[in-house]
C-alpha cells in the first residue's frame, strides 16, 4: 500500500471515527470502512484514455440512401 492511499484511508477512518461519536475499539472497523468507500469513489471515477486509445464513437444506424 502506498503512503499515500494509506494516509487518505488514515484520514477518512478518523471522521468517520468522529462522526460515530468517537467510539474506543472500533479502529479496525473505521479503517476497514474508510478503505472500502476509498475503492468505491475510486472505480467510479471516470478512467483516462491511453493515448493512441481513444475513445471510438458509435456509428449511427446505417441512413436509408
Amino acid at each position: 500500500m502506498s503512503e499515500e492511499l494509506r494516509k487518505k484511508i488514515a484520514e477518512r477512518a478518523h471522521a468517520i471515527w468522529e462522526q460515530e461519536g468517537r467510539p474506543e475499539g472500533r479502529d479496525a472497523v473505521h479503517w476497514e470502512m474508510a478503505r472500502n468507500l476509498l475503492k468505491q469513489e475510486d472505480a467510479l471515477k471516470p478512467k483516462a484514455v491511453a493515448p493512441g486509445e481513444e475513445a471510438k464513437e458509435q456509428p449511427d444506424e446505417a441512413q436509408p440512401t
